[in-house]
C-alpha cells in the first residue's frame, strides 16, 4: 500500500530531477493512491516527466488529457467511459487486492514498446501472485515461460502455469494440455464431476480419449464427452461432435452396402 511516506520519498526524488518518480506521484494523484485525487497535480508532474522526454509521460497526457494534452481537463471521452472504473481498480490494486492488480498490470504486461510500463507490470502481477491468484500465475508464468523479454525464468514460468492449472484456471489447463497433458488430466478429470462444470473441461478431456493420451483411445467417451461440451456452447465440441456424428453415419450407411452386397 502507498503510505505518506512513499509519497514523501517520490517529491524527494521528483525534486533532483527523477522522471519516473515523475510519472509515479503523476498516476498517483490521477487516480488517487496514497493522496487525494487531483487532476491539476496529476497534469503537473506529467508535463514535467514530458517535458523531460519521458516517452510514458508522454503517451499518458495525450491519452488522458483534454486536446491530446494540451489541456489540465481531462478528456471527456476518458472522463466518461473509463476514469471512475479504472481509478476504483487502482485504489484496489494499491491494497493488494489481487483480481485489481492483474487487470491494472494486464496492457502493460503485453506492451513490447515501453520497458517501463512492461516492468511496472510485472511488478503488480508478482504481488498477484505471490496471494496464489491463478490468473496472475498464468499470466506471468507465459511472460517468464516464453522468455522473450525476462531471461532465465522458463521452468519457473511453467510451474507458475501448472499451479495455475491446478487451481482450475481454464486457459492454464489448455496450456498445459498442449505441453505437459499428464499433469492436468486428473485436474480436469475432477471438474467435469462438478455439477456447474464449464463446457470447455469437457471438450478437453474428449482430447485425451480422442487422441489415446493418459487413458485409453475410446471413440465413445470422445462422443459422448462431445455432446455434453456442445450442448454447453463450446463452438470446436460442436464442429467435432457433427463430424463425429456424420462420420459414424458414413460408416454405418457403407455397412449396410457390403450386407447388401454380400446378400
Amino acid at each position: 500500500m502507498t503510505t505518506i511516506f512513499d509519497i514523501m520519498r517520490l517529491k524527494s526524488l521528483v525534486a533532483v530531477g527523477d522522471v519516473e518518480a515523475m510519472y509515479t506521484l503523476g498516476f498517483n494523484y490521477l487516480y488517487g493512491v496514497g493522496v487525494d485525487a487531483d487532476i491539476v497535480k496529476a497534469y503537473s508532474y506529467f508535463n514535467k516527466a514530458a517535458g523531460k522526454g519521458f516517452e510514458p509521460a508522454k503517451g499518458l497526457m495525450e491519452a488522458v488529457f483534454a486536446d491530446k494534452g494540451k489541456s489540465a481537463s481531462l478528456a471527456p471521452e476518458f472522463k466518461e467511459d473509463i476514469y471512475e472504473a479504472f481509478k476504483t481498480m487502482c485504489q484496489e490494486a494499491d491494497k493488494g487486492d489481487p483480481g485489481a492488480l492483474h487487470l491494472k498490470s494486464m496492457a502493460k504486461l503485453s506492451d513490447d514498446t515501453d520497458d517501463f510500463r512492461f516492468h511496472r507490470a510485472v511488478k503488480d502481477m508478482e504481488q498477484a501472485c505471490q496471494k496464489d491468484y491463478g490468473p496472475a500465475l498464468y499470466s506471468l508464468g507465459i511472460v517468464y515461460e516464453r522468455g522473450n523479454r525476462i531471461k532465465g525464468k522458463q521452468q519457473e514460468g511453467l510451474a507458475m502455469i501448472l499451479r495455475a492449472a491446478e487451481k482450475e484456471f481454464i486457459p492454464a489447463l489448455q496450456y498445459m494440455m498442449g505441453v505437459w497433458p499428464e499433469k492436468v488430466y486428473l485436474t480436469i478429470k475432477k471438474m467435469v464431476e462438478k455439477e456447474d462444470a464449464d463446457g470447455e473441461v469437457f471438450y478437453m478431456l474428449s482430447q485425451y480419449y480422442a487422441n489415446g493420451t493418459v487413458v485409453d483411445e475410446n471413440a465413445h467417451e470422445t462422443i459422448r464427452l462431445l455432446e455434453i461440451a456442445a450442448e454447453k456452447k463450446v463452438s470446436d465440441a460442436i464442429t467435432l461432435f457433427f463430424s463425429f456424428a456424420r462420420l459414424a453415419e458414413i460408416l454405418l450407411l457403407a455397412g449396410k452396402n457390403v450386407i447388401l452386397q454380400a446378400q
